[in-house]
């Protein structure tokens, strides 16, 4: 198992230069809610940050779909640039065209091989071993639009709010279903999802 500290000491620098890079880009587009920016580090470094240790050890390609500002996608590529080198493919999927050259800075800059896809999620066929999102859509959804991307064995990785049980009720019962409590914030919850056997 990946440690939670081990990684947050590891990449830290970099994840401050990225958060640099982002509040200047914020003067430009909307990349996070204002109101969110005093607390930028727990609201949204930490709580991508801790899919981190959940992601699985054999799994070599990663896919984050609506990546916007970065989270959770730009985040774990940078903590797995900084530690583990784990991934030898990381897809950040992006439908609006100014967040992607946002993204594509924060690459070039700060030296993280990731690549980035102006697309909608329904449209693209990459396939990979994970698969996260944070407040893209309903978890059914997500299934449903990412099936493209995922092979039988693909794990979902899903940052999801207080109203999630609604949203797992809505999931077909081919899924096998786990809802971790989120470390970062109270009521939110961290969903994994996968294929039954």
């Amino acid at each position: 198992m990946k440690q939670k500290n081990e990684i947050l000491e590891k990449s830290k620098q970099k994840l401050e230069n990225f958060v640099e890079i982002l509040l200047e880009w914020q003067k430009k587009i909307n990349l996070i809610s204002s109101s969110t920016i005093k607390d930028i580090w727990n609201r949204h470094i930490l709580d991508s940050l801790q899919l981190y240790p959940l992601l699985p050890e054999e799994a070599s390609s990663f896919l984050d779909v609506g990546t916007g500002g970065g989270f959770p996608g730009m985040v774990l590529a940078i903590a797995d640039s900084c530690c583990f080198h784990q991934f030898n493919k990381m897809i950040l999927v992006e439908s609006q065209l100014k967040k992607c050259v946002f993204l594509q800075e924060v690459s070039n800059k700060l030296k993280v091989p990731v690549t980035i896809i102006n697309e909608r999620i329904e449209k693209v066929t990459e396939k990979a071993d994970v698969i996260t999102s944070r407040a893209v859509m309903s978890c059914a959804d997500l299934l449903e639009q990412t099936k493209g991307c995922r092979k039988k064995e693909t794990v979902c990785l899903f940052l999801k709010g207080e109203n999630v049980e609604k949203e797992l009720q809505e999931i077909p019962d081919n899924y096998i279903i786990k809802k971790l409590n989120s470390q970062t914030m109270d009521g939110s919850f961290v969903i994994e999802v996968k294929e039954s056997r």
